[in-house]
């Protein structure tokens, strides 16, 4: 299984590279992010969902990005994901 944390990097283009090719051999895959807007990621992603039935992943998102505007395209990603097979969890801290 492969965990990932997509928190800041300063590279940004290096680290979703590493990030896609790491997902890109993986059976499982649980992504822990506040937002999530990647265009190359969610490439990966939706190829592997949809080409390989034993893959799974499991998307857990800050459930506040969810309610507002930004990232841009991130509702519209995440429930491309959903709807191939992922399981996408809102998560919320502490009241």
């Amino acid at each position: 299984m492969l965990l990932m944390s997509l928190s800041w990097d300063w590279d940004v283009d290096a680290f979703y590279s590493r990030r896609c090719a790491d997902v890109a051999t993986a059976s499982e895959v649980e992504l822990a992010s506040y937002q999530y807007d990647n265009p190359s990621l969610q490439k990966v992603l939706l190829k592997l969902l949809k080409g390989r039935p034993a893959f799974t992943l499991k998307v857990y998102l800050g459930a506040e990005m969810s309610e507002g505007a930004v990232p841009r395209y991130q509702k519209a990603r995440v429930k491309e994901l959903w709807q191939a097979g992922a399981q996408v969890f809102l998560c919320r801290g502490p009241a």
